[in-house]
Parts: C-alpha cells; structure tokens; sequence
C-alpha cells in the first residue's frame, strides 16, 4: 500500500527571473509538467498536493490534468512564503499518510530513483533530505567582502528537494516554526529546531534549481539532449 504524500510547492513569483518560470514553456512542456508528472506516476506516492497561487489556479489545473500519471491530486493555495505554503499543503494531507515527501516544482528533474532512495531512509530514519556534496571550496566573508574563513567542503552538503519526512513529525516541526514565526529556508531545518537529525541521501543526478537565467538555459539543453519528459 502506498504511504507516502506529496506536496508540491508551485507558488513562487521567480522576481528575480522576471516571468512566471513554473508556467513557462521550458524544452516544449511548461516547468510544472515535469516534477508534477514524476509525481503522478510514481508508484510509491498515494496523493499529490499542488500548492500554488490563486491567480494561476485555473491555468494550473489544465497542466496538471495533462500530465502523465493518474496518482490524485488535490489543490491549496500558497502563503506569502515558502514555510506558509508548505504549512497550507500539510493541512490537506490525508489523515492516512505515513510520510510526506515536499519538492519544489521549480527543480524539474525529479526521478523515480530519487524519490525511492530519500523515502527508504526517511522510513528509517524519520527524516530524509536529497543533497549533493559542494564541489567549489567555500569561504565566509565579512561585510565588505573579505575573507574570513575557508570551510572544509568535505563537510559542505548543498540541500535540495524532494524532502521527506515520517509525518507526525514534520507537522509537529512546522507546528513550532508557525507558531514562533520562525524563519527557515527547508524543511529540514524545520525538523532540526525540534532537536532532531535529518539524514542525507546523496543525489548523483543533475537537480538544478530554477533560480537564475543561467539555469534556465542550462536546463533547456539538458532536456532537448535527454528527452524531455
């Protein structure tokens, strides 16, 4: 029996792309298509909830009705930031899951694989976060750009999505978060501010986040030369 709900953050205004990337036409099918059929055909996901903004609901709907996969889906309406919207999807999560998987539908290529990997460790572990380890080195810098520190980039891990969690305890830890207006930019460290550990299943796969122009592009061509989904 599938356990596992998904929520899928589409509710984001890409300010700093300046159009609207999840409805937007990327290698022929627009950005939402992607992760959202990866979704809806899974065979480990029981529901998929679409969390998005009303103005583009309906537009929304039509895209989420034409892509592949017959999982069910429902829809909420999005909050002024991320861990309001994902707040608003855990309320629509049905009493029945075990686990909740969040992914943000601005990283197109979600695979099957790493759904399954991130959710065998969550199911152990209570908490399971896809993540790639940092190939630069990295260093901390003072307010006038100076450097202050070099970090040890075998012990820099860059955080992605999917997301997954047992689910009594990512409703508890976003509990906390929105009752002490907490601010977070993952789940995981939501979970973290309950003094909990948050495992890492390391994604060997490309899982750009669409945030700048240049990941746009770089993604168009990953597609056209893999085949788009």
């Amino acid at each position: 029996m599938k356990t596992c709900s998904a929520i899928l953050l589409a509710a984001g205004r890409s300010r700093r792309l300046g159009f609207d990337k999840i409805l937007t036409p990327l290698a022929g099918s627009p950005v939402l298509h992607y992760a959202l059929s990866a979704l809806k055909k899974s065979p480990l996901i029981a529901e998929v909830i679409v969390v998005t903004r009303e103005d583009i609901l309906p537009r929304v709907k039509e895209i989420a009705a034409a892509a592949d996969g017959d999982n069910p889906l429902r829809f909420t309406i999005g909050g002024a930031e991320r861990q309001d919207s994902v707040s608003n999807g855990l309320r629509e999560v049905s009493a029945s899951a075990a686990e909740v998987l969040i992914h943000d539908a601005a990283r197109p290529l979600l695979g099957e694989r790493v759904i399954a990997d991130t959710l065998t460790v969550a199911r152990e572990h209570g908490a399971a976060v896809t993540a790639h380890r940092a190939n630069d080195t990295l260093k901390i810098a003072d307010d006038q750009q100076r450097v202050t520190a070099t970090l040890d980039r075998s012990k820099i891990w860059a955080m992605g999505t999917p997301q997954i969690f047992h689910r009594d305890l990512i409703v508890s830890a976003y509990a906390k978060v929105q009752a002490e207006k907490l601010p977070i930019t993952d789940d995981a460290s939501a979970v973290e501010l309950l003094g909990r550990s948050v495992r890492l299943v390391e994604n060997h796969g490309l899982n750009l986040k669409i945030t700048r122009q240049a990941d746009w592009e770089l993604l168009e061509l990953w597609l056209r030369a893999n085949g788009s989904r």
